[in-house]
């Protein structure tokens, strides 16, 4: 079989890209931007070639940057007003790169569509696979071959295996597809479509994240209340944002009330030194309609420039980036802000992409996007490089050209 050169680059860049710890280490995040910058740079000369993919990929682009804009301008209206206060530069800095981090994550997988084409959800779940593969499995496997095995057959080992399998921000993605393979598989014609699907739950299971397990099982339940017939899924959609709204604010009010606290150790759920951090994060947001945030990025620099004077809290070191999207965004964007946000995501996006794709788009986005806000409550997902690449890929890929396409690609 021969590879096309443009096929072949894209797999070891993506590859190199989502490695997100090889042989249970980090890999620096600034190495996989770099790798993008010169894709994108190396296949502008290919964009302008393919016009239906540059219509359907303007218009992804268009709705996955508009709320990450909004979210920018908004940070800059609360320093400006004072409602919330400029610490230092550092600030500044990294909500730029914030932005421009996932700015470039968005681009790169709306030039590699225009490039590739569907096949391009191929290409990048080979690469993940790749990618665990060597930096996980056979460095755990020449380290310790039993103790390896020993996990991968019963998810029993020690501290250090668990260390290289645990690779947060691929296990997460690869939650997209799974929910992907199963629900639109066969429709798909996705060959050797059953091997995809028992090495996607593999490298889930061994990924072994809790949340994502609830997360792919509330997904079941959601594929079941949409069904087959999809004429009313403008309703469906508004009644799941309603729900994932309630449940979300509901977490941020037990969360600042200390009632999360309570109920955990009433019912024994270990939330892994999460709850301590929540706590003391508590002194920063408020629950009520007046709080308006202290700007994108806060949290995650607020919390680093703690834990570098060595802030303890109940004797806890506080968890980077809180270990909740969902309480991060709501310090960041504020009560009205944090809903505007969730509407947009859920409901509009999804009508949107019902209105200028298909059905089938705006379904696949709607379970991915639900999926999505299951895991903001624990985890730190939503600036992470692969979960967002998979995120935007996999609809985009979905997507075909209809008269509505071609009118709001010309808007």
């Amino acid at each position: 079989m021969k590879i096309k050169l443009n096929v072949l680059i894209y797999i070891i860049i993506t590859t190199l890209n989502v490695t997100f710890k090889f042989n249970g280490v980090t890999v620096k995040p600034i190495l996989k931007y770099i790798l993008s910058l010169l894709w994108i740079a190396y296949t502008i000369p290919y964009i302008f070639k393919k016009k239906k993919e540059n219509k359907i990929a303007k218009i992804h682009f268009k709705y996955a940057i508009i709320p990450l804009a909004a979210m920018f301008i908004y940070t800059i209206f609360l320093w400006i007003t004072g409602i919330s206060r400029v610490e230092n530069i550092r600030y500044v800095t990294r909500l730029i790169s914030t932005v421009g981090y996932l700015g470039i994550c968005i681009l790169y997988a709306c030039i590699s569509y225009i490039v590739l084409g569907k096949k391009i959800i191929d290409y990048t779940w080979y690469s993940l696979i790749i990618s665990y593969f060597f930096g996980s499995i056979c460095m755990a496997f020449f380290g310790s071959p039993v103790d390896t095995l020993r996990y991968m057959f019963t998810l029993k080992d020690t501290v250090q295996i668990t260390k290289i399998f645990e690779v947060h921000d691929l296990t997460f993605a690869m939650g997209f597809f799974l929910i992907y393979f199963v629900y639109f598989g066969k429709k798909e014609n996705i060959k050797h479509l059953y091997s995809k699907i028992i090495i996607s739950i593999l490298y889930v299971i061994w990924g072994y994240k809790r949340i994502e397990f609830a997360a792919i099982a509330i997904t079941f339940i959601l594929f079941i209340f949409i069904g087959r017939k999809r004429k009313e899924l403008s309703f469906k959609t508004t009644v799941i944002t309603g729900v994932v709204l309630a449940v979300s604010l509901i977490y941020v009010f037990l969360a600042s009330s200390g009632l999360l606290s309570i109920l955990a150790e009433k019912y024994n759920v270990n939330f892994m030194g999460r709850l301590y951090t929540y706590e003391f994060m508590t002194r920063y947001f408020e629950f009520k309609p007046t709080f308006m945030g202290h700007g994108l990025s806060y949290v995650d620099k607020l919390i680093e420039e703690l834990r570098t004077r060595g802030t303890l809290y109940k004797g806890w070191m506080l968890l980077s980036g809180m270990h909740s999207d969902t309480l991060k965004k709501y310090i960041e964007l504020g009560f009205i802000g944090f809903i505007v946000w969730t509407i947009y995501v859920i409901k509009i996006k999804t009508i949107k992409f019902k209105n200028e794709f298909s059905d089938k788009v705006a379904a696949i986005y709607l379970m991915f996007t639900v999926y999505s806000f299951v895991l903001y409550l624990t985890d730190n997902v939503f600036e992470y490089y692969i979960f967002t690449l998979i995120y935007v890929i996999i609809p985009l890929a979905m997507s075909e050209i209809t008269d509505n396409t071609i009118k709001k690609a010309g808007d």
